[in-house]
């Protein structure tokens, strides 16, 4: 069915030619990785999604110190200070300001945030409505005229915010609009998001089209227990990134004021800071190589990883010359795999 064309104001057009000279100013990095690849742009929609209890706030909470204070945070750096408002939406106040104070701490009033417990009706009005994205929005006009113009949002999180069914597409459309507004605006833009049964992002696909980058956080195999443990995954990154998966901590520390060393007695205590450990991951080829090391069969270490049979016998290979094994290097291949067969 053709529209029939309404009496208004009709869309922008350009000409292409006229287009290509035009002045445009490149989109502004706003974090690199310590080698000085992009990451985080200004104009851009960012995800960060996990399943439950795998610290989407925490490390939030530590980008938001990392754009206010112009710090580093695991292997990214942010080159100069930027504003930042973050926007809570599940955890009660008490347990928020100790988080905040751990993670975020003085920032020279460059973060912002607005919490549950400080809204009329401790809510939040449905940020998938009309009514919920105007009030973010006068929000963020109120405090441009402030003097303070956000220039990273933080939404925490989709499910409590947005209050949407995950598959809604409908609802999912509205939000992308509005999304695509704010970034077109310059803002650098993040939504928090759980990840599914699956292991992927909790929602419907066009939640995944607009973004910029998405960023997956996973239980290690084998996690360190007392204290924030995950895998961390570009699921997604437009302008293309070279980082391989990596393994991220986050450890309490204790300062000479904090309560367990002034108080007098010994007790358990969270610590009264944090402090980040960023550990690259192993590849499947690298893990291989450890188990050969081990002594397991080449037909073994391709169950084990999931990796082509031909594929494993070439690391196995590699790693005997490398490793400078004596012996006929196939004869011996055959040999295991001859073995594991008959087991």
């Amino acid at each position: 069915m053709i529209p029939t064309v309404a009496k208004s104001a009709p869309i922008v057009i350009t000409d292409g030619d006229s287009f290509m000279s035009e002045q445009i100013p490149p989109r502004k990095v706003l974090i690199e990785t310590r080698a000085g690849e992009p990451v985080f742009y200004e104009q851009s929609i960012n995800q960060i999604f996990a399943w439950r209890g795998l610290g989407k706030t925490n490390l939030g909470l530590g980008l938001a110190r990392a754009f206010a204070c112009g710090e580093t945070l695991l292997n990214w750096r942010a080159a100069e200070r930027h504003r930042v408002l973050y926007i809570e939406g599940e955890v009660p106040a008490s347990q928020l300001q100790e988080r905040w104070r751990k993670i975020v701490g003085k920032t020279e009033g460059y973060a912002r945030l607005a919490t549950l417990d400080k809204q009329p009706g401790n809510s939040f009005a449905s940020m998938a409505t009309e009514n919920g994205m105007q009030r973010v929005e006068a929000a963020l006009a109120q405090l441009e005229a402030e003097g303070f113009k956000t220039e990273v949002l933080m939404l925490d999180n989709i499910s409590t915010l947005f209050n949407i069914r995950a598959n809604d597409e409908e609802s999912w459309i509205v939000i992308q609009s509005w999304f695509t507004s704010l970034r077109s605006r310059g803002i650098c833009l993040f939504f928090f998001h759980h990840a599914g049964k699956s292991g992927l992002s909790r929602s419907h696909s066009k939640s995944e089209d607009m973004l910029d980058t998405s960023i997956k956080l996973e239980a290690p195999k084998d996690p360190e227990q007392g204290h924030l443990h995950a895998v961390m995954t570009y699921d997604k990154a437009r302008a293309g990134l070279s980082e391989p998966s990596c393994e991220i901590l986050m450890h309490r520390t204790h300062s000479a004021d904090c309560s367990c060393k002034t108080a007098a007695t010994a007790r358990w205590c969270g610590g009264d800071g944090v402090s980040w450990e960023y550990r690259l991951s192993k590849t499947k080829k690298e893990v291989a190589s450890d188990l050969f090391g081990d002594g397991m069969s080449v037909a073994k270490v391709a169950a084990e990883l999931g990796v082509a049979l031909g594929t494993v016998k070439m690391w196995r290979t590699e790693w005997g010359r490398d490793n400078r094994l004596g012996g006929d290097l196939d004869r011996d291949l055959d040999r295991d795999l001859d073995r594991d067969l008959l087991m």
